[in-house]
């Protein structure tokens, strides 16, 4: 199956959307894979801040180096928390007692005024974490997500149970600008975009050039069997040079068209004066036996008694008559064909012929049939009742009392195809050669220019006459071009 541009340009969409949510897949799982890094390394940074934090206050009470006055230990302690924070960017922390709560707040690396106050919003779940790990004498970490940042908290117990005392710190991770990711989610967001817009834009154009291939295929259906004389430009470049050159063949089939009218008029008229020709030799020949046989009979009848005087006179009437009949078709071949189209309902038309000969069908004892298709071309009636009538005669005597002459009358491919069929002898091969040509008949009473009368009558029509090939009888068939009504 051919590939069309709708389904090649659908395909393309389809890809780029496939690669779009890929693309948008894997900027969330970087940036995702990208926090998650920043959460595990906020979290050791916080437990070993909490760690320093107890191993500089069990150092400080080991060496009895502390203070002896409460303020002086307060000091002491925000020191060793100082200290042991400042190599941790982002921490914060402090030392609790279980009977005496939070002192020695540090913040050694906050950015703008000192700060030497809790977070108040997390106080009391630090409070909760710092006793939870007094009471089972284990580190505890903690973090809480947020919609923007993640906050991590870590507690670590110092001395035994009863000394009650721990130290905790706290981290809070950022998630939104700041870290570097949020320039990789505009990253992303900027080629999903990209895809998508091309996406829609590829669509646009795809539909655009479906559109305008749809409008030129209708313009050269409605053409029929005629070129489109002009196709109205579509807008896109590539396609209206194809439509220009489909124009540039309208008119250039126009002309050939024309050249060819006016050559096959000057054929048929070549062919009227050469049967013309023909004529007048095979004239001479059938004016003449006539003649000379009634010159014989009215010199016998002469010399003859009054009996043979009445027989000749019936013989010469005879040869008048034949000699008139041969005059009305001579007048009629010679005549040129000047025809009058108009639309023809074919069932209508074809029962009209079959009525004009049934009498004569029924007198000569032959059955008289017709078909026809329910459609209409444009055709000049009368014309062509001449040629259906021609043939039909033929057939009616030609067919043997009891035997079937039928009309069929049919379209299909643009073409109107009359067709008359009978089931007498057939044609003899000596007369099939020559049988549209002036004078060949195989009936003594027959003057032979009915079938090419017909002959002519389907060239003005721009159609054909021809003698089918079959086992019995006769077949002729017309054909035409049907022109729309």
């Amino acid at each position: 199956m051919a590939l069309s541009l709708s389904r090649s340009f659908l395909g393309l969409w389809l890809g780029w959307t496939v690669v779009a949510i890929a693309v948008a897949g894997l900027t969330v799982a970087v940036f995702e894979r990208g926090s998650a890094a920043l959460i595990a390394k906020g979290r050791t940074s916080a437990a070993e801040a909490c760690a320093a934090a107890g191993a500089r206050y069990r150092l400080l009470t080991a060496s009895g180096a502390a203070a002896d006055t409460p303020s002086g230990r307060n000091r002491d302690l925000a020191v060793i928390m100082q200290a042991s924070l400042y190599q941790y960017p982002g921490v914060e922390g402090s030392l609790w007692r279980k009977d005496g709560g939070f002192f020695g707040y540090a913040y050694p690396t906050y950015e703008g005024p000192a700060k030497t106050d809790l977070p108040a919003a997390e106080r009391e779940h630090i409070e909760e974490l710092v006793a939870a790990a007094v009471r089972d004498q284990a580190p505890r970490l903690d973090e809480r997500r947020g919609l923007r940042e993640v906050v991590i908290t870590a507690a670590c117990p110092i001395g035994t149970p009863d000394d009650g005392l721990a130290a905790w710190t706290l981290l809070r991770v950022s998630l939104g600008p700041g870290q570097g990711f949020d320039y990789l989610a505009l990253a992303g967001v900027l080629l999903l975009a990209f895809l998508v817009g091309s996406g829609l834009w590829v669509a646009r154009v795809g539909l655009r050039w479906s559109r305008a291939f749809a409008g030129v295929e209708r313009t050269l259906e409605g053409a029929v069997t005629d070129a489109p004389r002009n196709i109205a430009p579509t807008g896109l470049a590539e396609l209206d040079r194809v439509v220009e050159a489909l124009n540039r063949f309208g008119r250039r089939l126009d002309d050939a068209r024309a050249e060819t009218a006016a050559l096959t008029a000057r054929a048929f008229q070549v062919d009227r004066l050469t049967a013309l020709g023909r004529m007048a030799a095979g004239l001479a020949h059938e004016i003449r036996n006539p003649v000379a046989a009634m010159r014989l009979k009215a010199e016998n009848a002469l010399a003859g008694p009054q009996p043979r005087q009445a027989a000749a006179l019936q013989s010469i009437l005879g040869h008048i008559g034949r000699l008139d009949r041969l005059l009305a078709e001579m007048l009629a071949f010679a005549q040129p064909v000047a025809l009058h189209q108009q639309p023809v309902p074919l069932e209508a038309y074809v029962g009209e012929r079959i009525e004009a000969l049934r009498e004569r069908a029924e007198v000569a004892g032959v059955s008289l049939q017709s078909h026809a298709d329910s459609a209409s071309c444009a055709f000049d009636p009368e014309q062509m009742s001449r040629a259906i009538d021609n043939l039909l005669i033929n057939a009616l005597q030609h067919t043997p009392a009891g035997g079937r002459v039928e009309l069929k009358a049919a379209v299909a491919d643009r073409t109107i195809t009359f067709t008359v069929t009978d089931t007498g002898p057939g044609i003899a091969p000596d007369i099939a050669a020559r049988l549209f040509e002036p004078f060949a008949t195989s009936r003594a009473d027959g003057v032979g220019l009915g079938l090419s009368i017909v002959r002519e009558i389907a060239a003005a029509h721009g159609g054909t006459v021809e003698l089918a090939k079959g086992d019995t009888g006769a077949t002729f068939i017309i054909a035409l071009p049907c022109r729309p009504s």
